[in-house]
């Protein structure tokens, strides 16, 4: 019998990622395959308490595997998202594989190739692929019971849950949303919104939809505002912004229109003050440079690489910088880093040490050592009075 070739059926019918380790390796086959391959070396390391198995890896990200004893092959059917993944889901994936934080994007895309899936459809394409190559009919009702997770989550059940409010994704997501506009992070916005809907709990704000969809533009361009005079914003350049970005709201005629409306109005408040942290630098060099600092804020951003990455020589390039802005390029680099660790400190409850991993620090004493010197205080300092202010 060949096992691959029914795996690989199996994957062309229903459109999900089927891998099949035996005596020839790992060999996956569907969508995002070589992507998902290092995923499922993962989960064939751990344990399973029966032949046949369903499982999460966290909430709303689903497997299934099939792990015959005294049989020389093992398949893992998935992983699939129930709806979609997050970021924050994407970040749980990290943590349950024991990845570094670097690797976030390679798995928040790998989903995106996947489509989205039911436990119970999971659950039936399993059972279904272990009848195929053993002939043993399992229940599914007991393949449903083996899955540890509390309530069988399907897609409906899920989406009904986002809708009426017990989905709670929306306070993270909105504390996220309007710190990169109080910090100027204009670029993580921009990757923050490419490939995110709200989802969120919204609640009824309207009788119609577009009237829903209208205040919660106007709720958001409140916040935002405010968010951005934080920043260093006037309060009367935030509030005059405010009135217009409302004018237009209430002035859009359909809901794709109020998207790229909220869209701008959120990337322009972060921009202004962007512009405000750069003392209003209006050198191109200065700004591509700016820019590459954000886009590369999780990595350890090296001078040399960056000028070859931007095709100058890079002592011409910290020489520009510096003399426009007068500041150190290399100070600036970790003013922007530190930058965005004020901001996780207060918005996030991440450790410490995964804060210094995200931002591309060989460890946390070179992180807290460099926090330090820009502010003074240690970062659990920072993080014990800052929340304590907010209060």
């Amino acid at each position: 019998m060949d096992v691959y070739k029914i795996c690989r059926n199996l994957a062309l019918l229903t459109g999900l990622p089927v891998a099949l380790k035996d005596s020839d390796g790992i060999r996956c086959t569907g969508p995002a395959k070589r992507q998902i391959s290092d995923i499922v070396n993962a989960l064939l390391q751990s344990e399973i308490p029966d032949e046949i198995y369903c499982g999460e890896i966290t909430s709303g990200i689903f497997y299934g595997r099939i792990g015959p004893k005294e049989k020389n092959y093992s398949i893992i059917i998935g992983p699939v998202p129930a709806l979609g993944c997050s970021f924050e889901q994407a970040r749980k994936i990290l943590k349950y594989l024991s990845w570094k934080y670097d690797q976030l994007n390679v798995v928040y895309n790998c989903f995106a190739e996947i489509p989205s899936c039911s436990m119970n459809r999971l659950a039936q394409c399993t059972s279904f692929l272990y009848f195929l190559i053993e002939n043993i009919e399992i229940p599914l009702e007991k393949l449903m019971i083996s899955a540890p997770i509390p309530n069988a989550t399907d897609i409906d059940q899920l989406w009904e849950e986002r809708r009426t409010g017990y989905y709670h994704d929306t306070a993270e997501y909105e504390r996220t949303m309007y710190s990169l506009i109080r910090y100027g992070n204009s670029a993580g916005l921009y990757d923050f919104l490419k490939d995110r809907q709200y989802m969120g709990n919204e609640g009824i704000l309207g009788k119609t939809l577009t009237r829903h969809h209208k205040n919660a533009i106007i709720s958001s361009i409140a916040i935002a505002s405010h968010s951005a005079n934080e920043g260093g914003i006037p309060y009367e350049t935030a509030m005059n912004l405010a009135d217009q970005y409302v004018e237009k709201t209430e002035n859009a005629s359909d809901i794709s229109e109020l998207y790229q409306l909220h869209r701008n109005m959120l990337l322009t408040y972060a921009r202004l003050v962007e512009q405000q942290n750069l003392n209003l630098a209006k050198s191109t060099i200065v700004i591509k440079i700016r820019h590459y600092i954000l886009k590369h804020l999780h990595e350890n951003i090296q001078i040399n690489k960056m000028a070859e990455d931007m095709g100058m020589h890079r002592s011409y390039l910290s020489t520009c910088f510096s003399r426009e802005t007068g500041k150190q390029l290399n100070n600036y680099i970790h003013e922007c880093k530190i930058m965005e660790a004020k901001r996780l400190l207060v918005t996030t409850d991440y450790p410490i040490i995964e804060i210094s991993e995200q931002l591309g620090y060989a460890n946390q004493s070179n992180f807290s050592a460099t926090f330090k010197h820009f502010e003074k205080v240690s970062p659990s300092e920072y993080r014990k009075h800052t929340i304590y202010l907010e209060k």
